[in-house]
């Protein structure tokens, strides 16, 4: 798998993550990003992109996907990979479907 066919996974993960929430897709959402060495409270997309992205044939396991809800930002996005080996796309949550994403019901933020 390449890197835009990953992204487009991610937009699909995000988009049924605000269905479940009851909520339109945002064009852009800032993304909290959980997991791995991260020193930023917030970020892209894209940035959130590049930190998910491993290799065409290394992926998490898991990658949560959720919507936050604040009414200050109803576009804030909970993401979080798993701390699992690295494994091939046939190995993730969901190979048939979103691979390693796995879109979440919205979340209260704190």
């Amino acid at each position: 798998m390449d890197k835009e066919s990953f992204s487009t996974l991610f937009d699909t993960a995000i988009s049924r993550s605000f269905e479940l929430a009851g909520l339109p897709p945002p064009t852009k959402a800032l993304v909290q990003f959980h997991g791995r060495s991260n020193s930023r409270p917030t970020m892209t997309q894209a940035e959130a992109l590049d930190l998910l992205w491993l290799s065409p044939d290394r992926f998490s396991v898991v990658i949560d996907v959720g919507v936050k809800l604040d009414a200050a930002n109803p576009s804030m996005l909970f993401v979080r990979p798993s701390d699992h080996e690295p494994v091939p796309f046939t190995a993730t949550w969901a190979p048939d479907d979103l691979g390693p994403f796995k879109a979440m019901g919205p979340m209260k933020r704190g």
